[in-house]
């Protein structure tokens, strides 16, 4: 099914909350009426998992290989969803010195796999990322560039099936499963588990083909702080179990919904450095 823009989204989604109410009043409440209502709270709640428009964020990155040793990075994170309801994506790492200036832009689009453009410093170099690389490392963390992408979209995809409510350490979560249908895809399922209070992805595991779990992201629940109406995770973890390494992402600065001019997510602005929006 063809993804919708963000307004023509919120706009079913009030829709389908209206009629839930009209059924609710007009008739017993039976066990249809009461999965429609779910239904429509938790993509309600889907719907408020990212800010409505754009983000930006100063991270420290952690990642800690096989053998133990860990890696440090500082990043900057800029996205904004545009107005064809697709989002971007601008990473950079600010520091150390040696790494500063690797950026990477990713554009999504229909399918698992986004535009991706690469700058390289060294090379004063821009180049488009192509072919196997939706499996491949963002910049060297236990994230792909199909992670990335599963939760760019998720939000406003219609391509994944409600489970069974279920609970993590005593906090019930909507359970989403997505299976991709893109033969490239490192998946055979994606599982999403969505905290109702919070309206936060809290944990998501990754199935590979053969349907064991290969990797597991997970939202320190203590760690998520409100900024202004949105639910920010200030501490996130990602463990790939094949590897035996894992990344941890946390949020030193955070901005919801800043004004993010639309040319910062162009590959001009990838050669210009750090800066912000």
């Amino acid at each position: 099914m063809k993804n919708n823009n963000y307004l023509v989204r919120r706009r079913e989604i009030a829709y389908l909350a209206v009629i839930t109410l009209l059924v609710a009043f007009s008739s017993p409440l039976t066990a249809q009426t009461e999965s429609a209502r779910d239904d429509a709270e938790m993509r309600a709640c889907v719907d408020r998992a990212l800010p409505e428009v754009s983000m930006r964020q100063l991270l420290t990155v952690i990642v800690t290989g096989g053998s133990g040793r860990s890696r440090e990075t500082t990043r900057s994170l800029q996205w904004k969803r545009f107005e064809d309801g697709f989002s971007r994506a601008l990473i950079r790492i600010i520091a150390p010195v040696n790494e500063s200036g690797l950026a990477v832009l990713l554009k999504e689009r229909e399918g698992i796999e986004p535009t991706i453009y690469m700058y390289t410093p060294e090379l004063q170099r821009t180049r488009r990322v192509g072919g196997g690389a939706i499996s491949g490392s963002i910049m060297g963390t236990d994230i792909s560039y199909e992670d990335f992408t599963h939760f760019m979209k998720i939000i406003k995809s219609n391509g994944y099936t409600y489970l069974e409510d279920q609970e993590i350490d005593g906090y019930p979560v909507y359970v989403l499963e997505t299976i991709p249908d893109d033969s490239r895809s490192a998946y055979s399922a994606i599982r999403t588990y969505m905290d109702q209070a919070l309206c936060l992805p809290i944990k998501t595991e990754f199935f590979g083909l053969n349907g064991s779990l290969d990797k597991e992201l997970s939202v320190d629940r203590e760690q998520v702080k409100p900024i202004g109406n949105r639910q920010i995770p200030h501490r996130t973890m990602m463990v790939n179990h094949k590897n035996d390494t894992y990344s941890e992402f946390l949020v030193d600065e955070v901005e919801v919904d800043p004004d993010l001019r639309d040319s910062i997510f162009s590959k001009a602005e990838l050669r210009r450095g750090h800066r912000g929006g």
